[in-house]
């Protein structure tokens, strides 16, 4: 995980050039990278995962999503997807959404992580009918497969 967090930092801060911009001999992408490592060791230490996630997300806004995935973190997926599951009202998902402070993202790469750790607990025929897992407190039901070892998430959905 935090070799993923080193790899996907170096790139996003040398692309940001911040050392053009100061006197030479001054790494700032370096120095920064390894303040935002200390960070997410420290909020891994205090609450795992999730606060690791949160800890980037507030540190880095828009890059945050390659990191996270770089890390191993969240899973992929395009905004079409995340339109089909989070857009639909009877998907009945907002009070999930909300606990993510309304990032669909967020909740979608949860809910992935949550449905990960089961998946392989059932069939691929209980998979695709859904199974129901907590995400914060919240349940929901997960309609997926595993694809080549790969979870998938077809649809979430609460009652």
């Amino acid at each position: 995980m935090f070799a993923g967090l080193n790899v996907g930092l170096a790139v996003i801060l040398e692309a940001a050039e911040p050392d053009d911009f100061l006197p030479a001999g001054l790494p700032a992408d370096d120095v920064a990278r390894k303040a935002i490592m200390k960070g997410v060791r420290e909020a891994f230490a205090e609450g795992g995962e999730e606060a690791v996630e949160k800890y980037i997300r507030n540190s880095l806004g828009d890059h945050a999503d390659d990191v996270i995935e770089k890390m191993g973190l969240g899973q992929a997926t395009d905004p079409n997807h995340l339109n089909h599951i989070f857009s639909n009202p009877k998907h009945n998902l907002d009070d999930l959404v909300d606990a993510f402070g309304g990032n669909q993202r967020s909740t979608y790469n949860a809910v992935w992580r949550e449905f990960s750790k089961v998946a392989g607990n059932y069939s691929a025929k209980e998979l695709t009918k859904g199974i129901q897992i907590t995400v914060k407190g919240i349940t929901v039901t997960v309609r997926g497969a595993v694809v080549d070892g790969v979870v998938k998430i077809g649809t979430i959905f609460s009652r």
